[in-house]
């Protein structure tokens, strides 16, 4: 089996897809959590002078969160079993980027009568609209009693935890789980997940 070194700040961030999917998969891989500090030395050894980074075998340097997930998730078992399956997930997960896109202009606003005016229209309006749609989607596979594609869970589950779960943990936003009762079960499904619940109690402790 290959050997995985992933590299990333001491925090979730866009790390945490990978993490979540090799935690499910039982996947060793070493978890290099690099220091502010060090990181403009390393900077220049990294594809685009960014991370997450995955290093394959000491030998592949692969940048960007979404391919390094994508490919561990078919790699290790937790992609579709179609190229339908795989579509539906990718859909999934662009919609959870887009879901927490507008946080990045909240959490940069300095101005504080701003920053509170945008916190509400992200809980009030852009949140529910969100949470609305994924919901009719998840409906859309076995009435939304299991998971978002296919019988099994995939990254798609685990992109959408994290995503729906660090808005609430940083910057204090109330989600309004009990609007979306299939949501909310589904949610409490992927984080019962035997390995899953491991490590949300074991991870590191970070502020975001």
């Amino acid at each position: 089996m290959a050997k995985y070194r992933l590299y990333y700040f001491d925090s979730r961030g866009r790390a945490e897809y990978a993490r979540l999917i090799m935690v499910v998969a039982g996947v060793e891989y070493e978890d290099v959590r690099v220091k502010r500090e060090d990181w403009p030395e390393l900077k220049k050894d990294m594809p685009f002078g960014q991370m997450p980074v995955l290093v394959i075998d000491g030998k592949q340097k692969l940048a960007q969160s979404y391919p390094i997930a994508r490919y561990l998730a078919k790699k290790h078992g937790l992609a579709g079993k179609t190229n339908e399956e795989n579509l539906r997930i990718d859909m999934f997960v662009d919609c959870q980027e887009d879901f927490n896109l507008p946080l990045v202009k909240f959490a940069r606003e300095q101005d504080p009568i701003k920053k509170a005016a945008l916190k509400k229209t992200f809980e009030e309006e852009i949140q529910t609209k969100y949470l609305a749609k994924m919901e009719e989607m998840l409906i859309q596979n076995e009435g939304g009693d299991g998971w978002f594609c296919g019988n099994n869970i995939t990254w798609a589950d685990l992109s959408f935890l994290h995503g729906t779960s660090w808005p609430m943990e940083v910057f204090g936003m109330f989600t309004p789980w009990d609007d979306f009762p299939k949501l909310k079960a589904w949610k409490q499904r992927v984080s019962s997940h035997p390995k899953v619940a491991e490590w949300l109690v074991n991870r590191p402790k970070t502020p975001w």
